[in-house]
């Protein structure tokens, strides 16, 4: 994280103008949710299912991304996940709970983070009066962070993680396990209830560290080198390095999860490079499907409506000056 002032919160995180499409994708479901699911059940006269959010990497709430400003360009600061999050359990008409994690390793960062994360979230607490006690932020590791999540989820109810690291190390695989395992008596498409996932799989980081620092790899798919390494290149046969790891991940999560996930490819600015891998897991026939025929269709149309005009233009502006792209 680079903590950046902007003049109307204290701290924001500084992004790079890709991660708007990232945060789309996360907004994009959970607006089936408040969207689709609440109204449905309205109009049906049927229970309207809690809801649960957890987020194990929260940050400070806001992003913002420095180059639009740089650029005079508009739209400089967006919601984060936290703030996604927040907004998705207050509108929803049984959002049951919120848990944010925001860590980092340097303490004073830490706290200074969660201070900020504490104050974005006070319009929120305004707006949506029962929000505040359903709340609960803590700011310890990832692996601390999902055993008291296991602790507080309600396992025969629908809950999402927001998993959305900063690298593939900080991401073990063996959190996603302990997710996947937290299973409830009631079935869903065959299987028992299991929380859904929103996963950001790093597939820049894996691609360019896979020979030099395999372990990366190692860590986020909680397999021995020589296991996955064969497997890696026997995908690449037939496809490249970017969708191997991909599908090496898709494997993985079938242990727990009967439908495949629903995948979107997140591009540099110069809408060359694949940073990111955006994947959605879920067994809910609904949700699956909203996600995989209308959501990844509406993230599309505001990609080519709202990003893409903002990002030629920096493109522009960046070659007039010489610059070059990082893809990170």
């Amino acid at each position: 994280m680079n903590p950046k002032t902007d003049g109307r919160v204290e701290v924001v995180e500084e992004v790079k103008f890709h991660t708007r499409i990232k945060h789309k994708f996360i907004d994009t479901y959970l607006s089936i949710w408040t969207n689709n699911v609440a109204k449905n059940h309205m109009t049906s006269k049927k229970r309207i299912p809690s809801l649960e959010i957890y987020d194990l990497y929260a940050a400070s709430g806001w992003c913002y991304c420095d180059e639009l400003t740089q650029y005079g360009l508009e739209g400089e600061r967006w919601e984060g996940s936290a703030l996604l999050a927040a907004r998705c359990i207050g509108e929803y008409p049984k959002g049951t709970r919120l848990f944010l994690n925001s860590y980092h390793p340097d303490p004073d960062i830490r706290q200074q983070q969660r201070a900020t994360l504490e104050e974005s979230l006070k319009p929120y607490y305004a707006k949506y009066p029962r929000l505040r006690r359903n709340t609960t932020i803590t700011s310890l590791p990832v692996e601390k962070a999902v055993v008291q999540a296991e602790r507080m989820v309600n396992r025969n109810f629908p809950s999402i993680f927001i998993l959305d690291p900063y690298e593939p190390k900080q991401l073990p695989w063996h959190v996603i396990e302990r997710i996947g395992r937290m299973q409830g008596q009631y079935q869903l498409g065959g299987a028992p209830r299991k929380p859904e996932m929103i996963i950001n799989l790093m597939t820049s980081y894996l691609q360019r560290f896979s020979d030099t620092q395999p372990e990366f790899a190692t860590i986020a798919l909680g397999m021995k080198e020589d296991l996955w390494r064969s497997r890696f290149e026997a995908y690449k046969e037939t496809s490249n390095a970017r969708d191997a790891f991909i599908q090496l991940y898709r494997d993985r999560l079938g242990e727990f999860y009967i439908k495949p996930p629903v995948v979107a490819l997140v591009r540099d600015t110069s809408n060359r490079a694949v940073v990111y891998a955006m994947l959605l897991c879920t067994d809910s026939d609904a949700g699956h499907f909203m996600m995989a025929v209308k959501g990844i269709q509406e993230l599309k149309r505001w990609k080519v409506e709202v990003w893409e005009p903002q990002a030629r233009k920096m493109t522009v502006l960046k070659k007039d000056q010489g610059q070059t792209f990082l893809n990170v």
